[in-house]
Order: C-alpha cells, then structure tokens, then sequence
C-alpha cells in the first residue's frame, strides 16, 4: 500500500505551488509580511480549488520558527512536523456539526499550544453548522486567546451567518482555469510517465470544472494500466459527451430532425451526465460557430446560433427540476419550429444560411467607414475588444462613478427586454468610469454571449437611461485576474493611457510601447 494518490502526492508544500490562486496568495503573504493577519479567516470557493491546502500552509507559516520573505523554511522543526503537529487542529464541520463540539474547541482553546507559536483550528465545511453550533462560535472568534488562529472554509459563503463573516478576514477561491489544470496535468503526466493523448489531457482540465483536486482524481482513476489513454477512454469511463455528439445534435436541430434529436436527448440523459456539462459543451460550440462564421471561415445559421444560446441561457437558473433534461429537449425542438416556420414556404436552411462574404459585401456598400460595423469586426477579435476595453475602463475609473453606474444599470435591468435579461441576469458592474464599464459574469461562456452581443446591449442601455457606455464583459475568474494585474500595475506607478479601439494592432494593453510608466 506505498502507492499515494496524485491529489495528495502533489499537494503544494509552500505557497507558491497553489494553481491558480495568485492573488490570494499574494494577499496573504502581504498580510503577514506587514504583521497584519487576522484571528480568523473564512477561505471560500468551490471544491478543489485550494482552501484547505492553503489554510494548512498558513498554519506552517505562522509557526515556522525561520520565515523568509512570506515563505516557511522548511527545515525548523515546526515545518517539518507540520503534518503531526498536535497545535494544528482540522475538524470537518460536515462530521461535527453540533454545538457541543463546538464547546469542545472552545475548552481546548484556553490551553496553551504545546510545541507551537500558535494553535491553529481548520473547520472544514464550516457552512454545516447548526445554527446553535454557530452563536456558541462567536465569542470565541471575537476575542480568542491571543495564540488561537481560527481557519474556516467553506464552499457555500452564503450559508454562513454575517455575525461569523464580520469577524473574521475573508479570502476568495476562483475556479482555476482549464488552461492552468492543463498545463499542470501535462507536467505530471510527464512526471508520472502516464501515457495519455493531448486532448485526453484537455478532456480531464475540462470535466474538472476548475478544481485541481478532481483533475488529479480523474487522472488517478483512468491511469491504472500501460496501455495509452484516449479521449475515449475518459468519455466513456465518465459518460461524457463528445464534440461529435454536439455537432451531430446541431446539425440535427438545422434540419429539424426530431426523431434524432429526441434520441440524442435520451443518450445524453441515460449516460448520467450532469446536463449542466451538456449546455456549457453546447453554448461553447455554438459560441465557436459564431466566431468561425463572422470571420468567414464557414457558413453558417448565425440567427440560430444566436437564439439557441440565449435560450440555453435560462437552464442555468434552474434550482430543481426532477428531469432538466426534459427543458433541454423543449429548447431544441422548438427552434426546430422556429426553422420551419421563421421565413414563409418553410425553405428555412436555404434562406437562413447566408455566406460571410455576402454579409461583409453589405457592410461595405452600406458605409465602408461606418464605426460601428468596425467595432462589431473588432468585438470578433475577442482578445483584442476585450483587453482594449478592460485597459480604457481602468483610466478614469472611481468609485463613485461606479456607484452612479451601478444605479444606472440595476435600473436597466429591470426595464430591458426579457431577451437580454436572461443573458445580463446575475451579472455586476465591478469597474466603471464616464464613458466605460466592466460587466462580471459568473460564467464565462454568459460573458461570451454578452459581448457578441454588446452592441444590441449598448443601444438599449442607452435608449432605456440616456446614457452612452461601452460594455465590456468577463467571467468572474477573468475579473480576478484583471484585478491582481491592476493592482500590481498601481504598485509599479504604471499609468494606463487610452488605447484605439480600431486599432487592431493592439494586442497586449500592458504592453511597454502602449503604457506610460510614471
């Protein structure tokens, strides 16, 4: 029994191997580097992402008898024990959810820690608390004796008590991006000698879902033999579904088929797929044949694509549904109605589709200098848009601004045509300034929606509050990103100029030719 999962085999022994998490890790080794860490910490996210592998670092760091720079040495006797010291304490809340092992910590809290600076409490899944486990908490996390460090995470914020928020210092845990999983699976696969395929490994960052944890788990479950591993070993071992199987769906909604479509939906549902994986895979591939077709590398039912997705959009607010699957297969089939009947003598697949070249040819006879079909041409080139936008947002942006355009847009909202409320639903204005806004998003494939569509947005934003902004939109892990790289930027007195929308030339905004550094 040597053999040692990958999740725990590579489970990060300093801070600097968390994946994906830079900002927070940052924030914490400033935190102690200014001598300005908390009692309490609550570390939220979703699973896999890092909490407990980091709330068990920070218990190394502040009892490591020698740091440097934010970084435990490794050699004290504190840091090497660190596994079986007995001042680190992990409870699972899950497991212990009464108030009477709450009252047990809170005894064990007035002895001293037997070999360490600290005694450090990791409450795992603090969120499954009852409520009375929780007020028994609280005074404890108000005023605890001065070498107690309390660590809860949790992987639902919301059903944390705001009295046990407010005193504690909060950090949060992003999805980590499939990139990331994908670039740290090819080095353990390396390390391991796995033999797997390119797409396999993709394959596995994509089910993931932003945790390294299961990434490493996925891995571990298919690698048990010598024999290479496909993308089909890992679709079928995980009844996940193909981008075959995607594009045979599509196509079978542009020529109606129901029969195949209603079969398709059975397949889907009977592999035990979570349907959610279903739609992202499905609003990902729509999304690509919308890009491929406005920049006239295939022809294509762009009207379709375009109410598919927003249609699909809807099936991420629902809570509980005994078979969602059955709302899947009602949004399909009814664009296959809509296909018949959209254009008269029901010839809908030869009058929709329409090539590019066309559709640019139009552009040109309307207004070859028309800003505006210039924009949209830029809005393709979604690095670029996206980047450019994100960088002219930052150049006067404050918060006051942004509170006059919060108003503005929570005022939109609810007047806005139920179309794009779907898409703009849950969404948040996080930087603004007079002319610019950055619109969050909880997932990034809703941001893609929101910015092939940006300008329809626009115009409606400005006929509802007569107001003219620029939108740009991104994920919430993109936002996380833009804000540790803004920030550092500040610290470096890095000063952000106006960049040319038009310009499609610019490609990096921080790049050294395009900022001024003061």
């Amino acid at each position: 029994m040597d053999y040692k999962v990958l999740y725990r085999k590579y489970r990060p022994t300093c801070f600097d191997e968390i994946i994906g998490q830079n900002y927070t890790i940052q924030m914490l080794k400033n935190a102690f580097l200014n001598n300005k860490l908390s009692h309490a910490f609550i570390f939220t996210g979703p699973r896999g992402t890092g909490k407990t592998s980091t709330a068990k670092l920070l218990a190394k760091l502040v009892n490591c008898e020698n740091p440097v720079d934010g970084k435990p040495c490794n050699k004290c006797n504190s840091c090497l024990n660190i596994n079986d010291n007995p001042d680190v304490i992990e409870i699972d809340a899950a497991s212990n959810t009464g108030v009477d092992n709450i009252r047990e910590i809170i005894n064990n809290c007035k002895i001293a820690p037997s070999f360490s600076k600290y005694k450090v409490y990791i409450i795992d899944e603090v969120h499954m608390l009852s409520t009375s486990a929780f007020n028994a908490l609280l005074l404890t996390l108000e005023e605890p004796p001065k070498n107690i460090i309390f660590i809860l995470a949790t992987t639902e914020i919301q059903n944390v008590p705001i009295t046990i928020l407010s005193r504690c210092q909060r950090f949060d845990f992003s999805k980590i991006s499939t990139d990331t999983i994908y670039e740290q699976l090819k080095k353990v696969v390396k390390l391991e000698k796995i033999k797997i395929d390119d797409d396999a490994i993709k394959e596995i960052a994509s089910i993931a879902d932003g945790g390294m944890r299961d990434a490493y788990s996925i891995l571990d479950q298919i690698s048990k033999n010598d024999t290479k591993i496909t993308i089909d070993d890992i679709n079928k071992s995980f009844g996940i579904i193909s981008n075959n199987q995607i594009a045979e769906l599509i196509n079978n909604v542009e020529n109606s088929d129901i029969d195949k479509i209603i079969t398709k939906i059975n397949e889907f549902s009977d592999s035990s797929t979570n349907y959610m994986v279903i739609v992202n895979k499905i609003i990902a591939f729509l999304n690509e044949k919308i890009k491929n077709y406005k920049l006239g590398n295939e022809n294509g039912n762009y009207n379709l694509y375009k109410k598919l997705i927003f249609d699909l959009l809807t099936l991420y607010n629902i809570k509980s549904v005994d078979n969602p699957y059955s709302i899947l297969e009602i949004i399909l089939l009814d664009n296959c109605s809509d296909n018949k009947n959209y254009f008269p003598g029901n010839n809908f697949q030869e009058l929709q589709t329409v090539k590019p070249v066309e559709k640019e040819e139009k552009i040109v006879e309307n207004n070859n200098n028309n800003e505006e079909n210039k924009i949209e041409d830029v809005i393709e080139e979604d690095n670029s848009f996206v980047s450019i936008r994100i960088n002219n947002t930052f150049v006067e942006a404050n918060k006051t601004i942004k509170a006059e355009v919060n108003k503005m847009y929570t005022e939109f909202l609810l007047k806005v045509d139920s179309y794009y409320k779907n898409i703009l639903e849950d969404s948040i204005i996080e930087v603004a300034s007079n002319t610019y806004a950055i619109i969050v998003f909880e997932h990034e494939a809703t941001a893609n929606v929101a910015n092939n569509n940006i300008k329809d947005i626009e115009e409606q934003f400005e006929k509802i509050i007569g107001q003219k902004i620029k939108f740009v939109c991104i994920s919430k892990e993109h936002w996380n990103r833009v804000a540790e790289e803004y920030k550092t930027n500040l610290k470096k007195k890095i000063k952000y100029e106006y960049i040319d929308e038009l310009n499609d030339d610019n490609k990096n905004i921080f790049d050294a030719s395009i900022v001024e550094i003061v």
